[in-house]
């Protein structure tokens, strides 16, 4: 296999679903010992998709080059762009917990 037919992996999708999912899949392999802390683990990806809305979204002006964004609760954004990054950094997070968690239970078989 040469290095010209090999994929690429987008940076994008890398930040936005494999990071999340890597982070999540380690989180749940140590922590979630019973389903509570497997909820537990799949709702810090939660809290994390919140403060990535907060943190992303500027309240003084909007952002320099973002000719779509408007004022939406209090925010300048682009709600359906931060949306879809939020829902794909989320079924990132869940599905690497769900794998962290199985890997857990096979190995404690």
């Amino acid at each position: 296999m040469t290095a010209a037919s090999l994929p690429v992996v987008s940076g994008v999708f890398l930040g936005i679903v494999l990071i999340p999912a890597a982070a999540a899949s380690v989180s749940a392999f140590l922590l979630a010992r019973n389903i509570r802390r497997l909820a537990a683990v799949a709702g810090a990806g939660l809290a994390l998709a919140a403060v990535f809305v907060v943190y992303r979204s500027p309240t003084a002006h909007a952002p320099h080059g973002c000719s779509d964004c408007g004022l939406y609760l209090g925010r300048w954004w682009e709600p359906g762009v931060i949306i879809v990054v939020v829902v794909f950094g989320l079924v990132g997070w869940l599905g690497g917990a769900g794998v962290g968690a199985t890997a857990r239970w096979l190995l404690r078989r």
